[in-house]
């Protein structure tokens, strides 16, 4: 790897560890954070990717676009605590182009964040350092 590459991923890769909640709270200050978790029948994982996201103070929303589930996804987001856009709702006159990058920028449309965090709903034992 190239020595200008290298220096850059060693300034700008982080641990968990590397920051407190309240350090990252400090910093964040005013800034809006969203949380966008695209899903497609996710049932099983999503209500606990929510829960690990909602970290008080640091994240201001969280928003689950979900492309189109036959399942429960939506009410275990909902009941979760997530704000649950079906992916076709955004942006229709655009129609649509199947896939997860679909949900990944229409998203954008719907969250108020400054800063746009995007998570799988599909993590098994997901933790709030992500």
């Amino acid at each position: 790897m190239r020595a200008d590459v290298q220096r850059w991923f060693a300034r700008s890769t982080f641990a968990a560890p590397a920051f407190t909640v309240d350090q990252l709270i400090q910093v964040k200050g005013s800034t809006r954070v969203s949380v966008v978790i695209p899903a497609l029948d996710e049932q099983d994982t999503v209500a606990a990717v929510v829960r690990s996201c909602q970290v008080a103070g640091l994240v201001d929303e969280i928003v689950v676009v979900d492309a189109g589930s036959t399942d429960a996804t939506a009410q275990e987001a909902v009941a979760a605590g997530a704000r649950v856009i079906r992916e076709q709702e955004i942006l229709p006159r655009l129609g649509r182009v199947r896939g997860k990058g679909e949900a990944l920028w229409k998203s954008l449309f719907v969250t108020t964040g400054d800063v746009v965090v995007f998570v799988d709903a599909d993590i098994r034992d997901p933790d709030s350092r992500f």
